[in-house]
């Protein structure tokens, strides 16, 4: 790597430099030549510098966030994540009205109103406007999961995907509802949560019309339609489209002796769940 005698005359110096070098290393492509790391070989004018960089390699991330646990390997990462808890957000798209703390953001935004897509997908030649899209999206075709959780064996294609899983076993809900105060354990609940106070249903039904606030809730409504029933009884062989619905089945009293309930049992008038 180098030497303990580096980090002393750098420290001395403006001018990061070692005494035991011959004079002329004084020149900066001898001292690039001198803080070289030792897995990639790219090189440093500084120490500082090298070891910084080696942290990519290490996996190191020693600056950690004191509201959600989030943990970078650059102090300037973390200042920079901050903002998401402050709030503050001082650029704004001119086309929809969406706010960003940083002005990066907002140009990669932008990408979305121009249609610009510049990373693609070298085996199903998908797009997408930032380039981390594009790595998660290739976890799908190579199925890889590297990041485990210890507590329930759920494994996670991206780290920070396992340190968001891992506040449902710690309890922790960082994001919180700035209308009731009522707290989550992941962003994307909060925006779900968010939707109840607004009363926002994007999500629409082409069949009856009906409106859901998830793309979720809705997959599960079209069961309905579709007349599949694959949650059946174990007692007396009926089966329902929505699990919700065979729970509220079997809160009744079974008949078994008569092979099917009575008929003035509710459980012989269909509900909306069957038709």
């Amino acid at each position: 790597m180098f030497s303990s005698h580096t980090e002393q005359d750098a420290k001395e110096s403006p001018t990061p430099q070692c005494s035991q070098l011959a004079e002329d290393a004084h020149s900066s492509a001898n001292l690039l030549e001198h803080y070289r790391c030792d897995q990639c070989n790219k090189k440093f004018h500084a120490p500082c510098h090298l070891r910084r960089h080696q942290r990519i390699h290490s996996g190191e991330k020693p600056f950690s966030c004191d509201q959600c646990g989030k943990t970078f390997n650059r102090k300037g990462n973390l200042k920079t994540h901050h903002l998401s808890h402050s709030g503050v957000k001082p650029h704004m798209c001119h086309q929809c009205g969406k706010t960003f703390s940083l002005m990066g953001n907002l140009r990669t935004h932008q990408r979305l109103h121009r249609g610009v897509k510049p990373y693609a997908c070298s085996q199903c030649e998908k797009a997408f406007t930032q380039m981390r899209y594009l790595k998660i999206h290739e976890m799908v075709h190579s199925g890889e999961k590297p990041h485990t959780c210890e507590e329930c064996g759920k494994t996670f294609s991206l780290m920070g995907n396992l340190r968001t899983h891992q506040h449902l076993h710690r309890g922790v809900k960082p994001y919180a509802c700035s209308q009731c105060g009522k707290a989550f354990a992941q962003m994307s609940y909060l925006k779900i949560h968010e939707m109840v106070h607004s009363g926002e249903k994007p999500h629409t039904c082409e069949e009856c019309g009906k409106a859901f606030n998830h793309q979720s809730n809705l997959k599960r409504h079209k069961l309905v339609h579709s007349g599949v029933k694959a949650h059946k009884c174990d007692q007396c062989g009926r089966a329902f489209a929505l699990k919700s619905s065979l729970a509220t089945h079997k809160l009744a009293p079974h008949v078994t002796f008569l092979g099917k309930p009575p008929a003035s049992d509710p459980r012989n008038t269909p509900t909306d769940a069957d038709t």
